[in-house]
């Protein structure tokens, strides 16, 4: 991996200031907290995102690593909000997925208050886990109860193009047909009040005093020039959509 202040990751950065990006999010294929390595990268980037004009700075974490030390550390280096995966507000169902060491969101979020910053639990909707209006129900109100500021809902969806053919199988067989995520989300949507549609069609709720957000993940609008997102990689490669290599802007080293 090049230096994280290589001139390729500056140009991305300031293409993104110029943008007008308002959130920088640090997420990754892997832990952005897991190992000495990816820890220190990330502080290292938390520096440098000081130098822009970016408003709100957001971690993506499956929780490891979140102890009070490194939450205050976080904390001081300017990050506002800190996002949680999971697919279910049981802890068993969650360490299904993400392994024995998962800690309960829940007992995360409380800490993550205690340092000032917002917590947002960010739901993988697939089958056996969250599915039923039950289930996403249960979710909002563990939220509310806890004072979780934010909730996403994003379906699992398969992408043929997937390099990791085992994640393409897995996907597949747990995806949540289309016809019953409209259900859920209509569910969601009689329930709450409507805050603001997101680019791409994302719907963000009011709904018990939660932002509950609804969207399908990896979305891009060919029919507009608008640039959702500015992805960039640590080697320095921008794209701006997940799933093409093909939308390159910048090319890496």
């Amino acid at each position: 991996m090049p230096d994280y202040l290589s001139p390729k990751v500056q140009k991305a950065l300031r293409l993104a200031e110029l943008c007008g990006v308002s959130t920088a999010l640090i997420t990754g294929k892997g832990e952005p907290l897991y190992g000495d390595r990816a820890y220190r990268h990330t502080f290292q980037y938390l520096d440098y995102l000081h130098a822009f004009r970016i408003p709100f700075i957001e971690i993506q974490t499956s929780g490891y690593g979140l102890d009070n030390d490194t939450l205050s550390r976080l904390a001081a280096k300017g990050v506002t909000t800190v996002a949680i995966s999971c697919v279910s507000d049981s802890l068993s169902k969650n360490r299904e997925i993400y392994g024995d060491d998962y800690e309960d969101p829940f007992e995360i979020a409380r800490r993550i208050h205690d340092c000032g910053m917002m917590v947002r639990l960010c739901c993988s909707m697939c089958g056996g886990y969250v599915e039923s209006p039950e289930s996403v129900s249960h979710l909002i109100q563990s939220c509310a109860c806890s004072g979780i500021e934010q909730l996403s809902f994003v379906p699992v969806r398969t992408i043929e193009a997937a390099e990791n053919v085992g994640v393409r199988e897995w996907a597949h067989k747990h995806e949540i047909n289309s016809g019953i995520m409209e259900f859920l989300y209509d569910k969601i949507r009689r329930r709450g009040e409507k805050l603001m549609t997101l680019m791409h069609g994302g719907e963000v709720y009011d709904v018990d005093g939660v932002s509950v957000c609804i969207r399908y993940c990896l979305t891009n609008d060919a029919d507009s020039d608008a640039l959702r997102q500015v992805i960039v990689y640590p080697n320095g490669e921008t794209r701006y959509s997940w799933t093409s290599r093909a939308a390159r802007l910048i090319r890496g080293e």
